[in-house]
């Protein structure tokens, strides 16, 4: 619809009571453009039912199914490993590829010095094969020789955490996850995701960032982020307006936010008990005040730029050290 035939329709009270009632049925809208974004909002609908937009179809399919899927399972954990987990500052390496584990042990290693209790997740990629448990272990401990044999970190498995969260001393630098469902728990625990496969050249390319930008997690994405980057550059976007829009309304509504934009939480998620609620809720926008689907927090030091240092919010400096780390240890 042009525009101006839009406004002229919108303006007509009816009409704009019965859209307005009609989106808000709607739990997830991919919107096309940025544009389409301001359309809906126009309409009534709210940031939090729009994860992000994208002009491709297959994208924007990918991007609603990640946050229904975030939003159906749930996902809990222990309270003493929250506990835990709350002490330390926590970044993860989704779906990492063979190879690329030892680079990100040597990027852990750079940074944990000006980062004291860093904890790094990594979660590697596992191949289907028909004895899908045993390759499963297989690769695991593989991963964690790997990360071992690097700079003198110390390793562990998320599964032997999980039943003894004790095992996590400040000791610990770098966790293996080996149960590929937790991690969208996970997500909702770091304010950084390293999108896997895209730190080396590979036969099927990155891995898809829908799940971590959903989940409202900044993205870091090496150079062979393919098709990727596109979608990464969209919600960049995306993040910049939902953190101007917030910021203004915050403004006026005259609320002190306790610090919340200044970037002085200690741990990425340190704000979420003041925020949301309940620490590792399993959607994490820390603009929303109750469990939904907030738009994705990824951080541009320029518009449109997906791994350029700078950026909005909190967790800008933080993600600025950890891109520096990165290019160093490439």
């Amino acid at each position: 619809m042009p525009g101006e035939d839009m406004l002229e329709w919108h303006a007509r009270h009816t009409n704009r009571e019965v859209l307005k009632q009609t989106i808000s049925l709607y739990s997830l809208i991919v919107p096309r453009t940025y544009v389409d974004v301001g359309r809906f909002r126009m309409f009534g609908a709210t940031l939090g039912q729009m994860p992000g937009w994208s002009t491709d179809l297959q994208q924007a399919s990918e991007l609603g199914a990640c946050a229904a899927r975030l939003l159906s399972q749930r996902p809990k954990i222990r309270r003493a490993l929250l506990k835990r987990l709350a002490e330390r500052q926590l970044w993860i390496a989704a779906n990492t590829l063979p190879g690329e584990d030892t680079l990100i042990a040597r990027t852990h290693a750079a940074l944990r010095s000006r980062h004291k209790g860093l904890l790094t997740l990594v979660a590697p990629i596992v191949a289907h094969t028909s004895n899908a448990e045993s390759s499963s272990y297989s690769s695991y401990a593989t991963a964690v020789r790997r990360l071992s044999s690097e700079r003198r970190v110390q390793v562990d498995l998320l599964s032997t955490v999980i039943q003894d969260p004790d095992r996590l001393s400040a000791d610990v630098d770098i966790l293996v996850l080996d149960d590929p469902d937790a991690l969208a728990a996970f997500y909702s625990l770091s304010e950084i995701v390293l999108v896997g496969g895209s730190l080396l050249p590979s036969l099927n390319g990155a891995s898809s960032p829908a799940a971590a930008a959903v989940a409202g997690c900044a993205l870091l994405m090496g150079p062979h982020g393919g098709e990727y980057l596109g979608l990464a550059s969209d919600l960049n976007h995306a993040a910049i307006m939902a953190s101007e829009e917030v910021a203004t309304a915050v403004a006026q509504t005259g609320v002190t936010t306790g610090g919340i934009h200044q970037g002085n939480f200690g741990t990425p998620r340190e704000a979420e008990g003041q925020v949301s609620g309940t620490p590792g809720a399993p959607v994490v926008s820390p603009w929303l005040s109750s469990p939904s689907v907030g738009p994705a927090r990824l951080i541009a030091g320029a518009m449109g730029s997906v791994d350029a240092s700078g950026g909005y919010g909190r967790n800008g400096p933080w993600l600025g050290d950890v891109q520096g780390a990165a290019r160093i240890v490439r």
